[in-house]
């Protein structure tokens, strides 16, 4: 491919960073749904790449944690949910990993950390409300997931960090 790259020779953390680049842009251009949406997106990249064993998935959630969850002094509700559902992944998964997902969202204040953790953990229907190529509602996890979630939740509290 003169003057482009192939796909497969992409690095996981080149893919990764596509995505904040991309998410940057629409969140400047006012489109900060697709920033959110971004951050789910990338969460289930490094979730796959990990559970498929994939070499390169420790290079991936660097770059998910460095999606902004406040912006303009405002929190970006939908980066926290991403980040909250990957520190309960890591948390089973890659110990050493959920311990960068707690820093990352210190700042998040306890009141906002429960309030988000509660939608998050409320989200029942599968389907997205709105017809689009997704038909999966981002915010939707199956159970297992979800107790994953309350267990990082509780976790969380019991470490000082924000509390749920």
């Amino acid at each position: 491919m003169p003057g482009g790259r192939k796909a497969a020779s992409l690095q996981p953390r080149q893919i990764g960073r596509y995505f904040q680049v991309c998410a940057e842009v629409a969140a400047q251009s006012g489109l900060l749904f697709i920033h959110q949406l971004a951050a789910f997106d990338l969460g289930w990249l490094v979730r796959c790449a990990y559970e498929s064993g994939n070499g390169a998935a420790a290079d991936l959630p660097t770059e998910q944690l460095a999606f902004q969850h406040i912006a303009s002094g405002k929190r970006v509700p939908q980066v926290v949910k991403a980040k909250l559902e990957l520190g309960a992944f890591f948390l089973e998964m890659v110990q050493d990993e959920e311990a960068k997902v707690r820093k990352n969202l210190s700042d998040v204040s306890p009141e906002a950390f429960a309030s988000l953790g509660k939608e998050l953990l409320q989200v029942e229907e599968r389907c997205f409300w709105e017809v689009t190529d997704r038909q999966v509602n981002f915010e939707w996890m199956p159970p297992e997931r979800r107790q994953k979630v309350r267990v990082f939740l509780d976790s969380s509290r019991e470490d000082g960090q924000p509390q749920a």
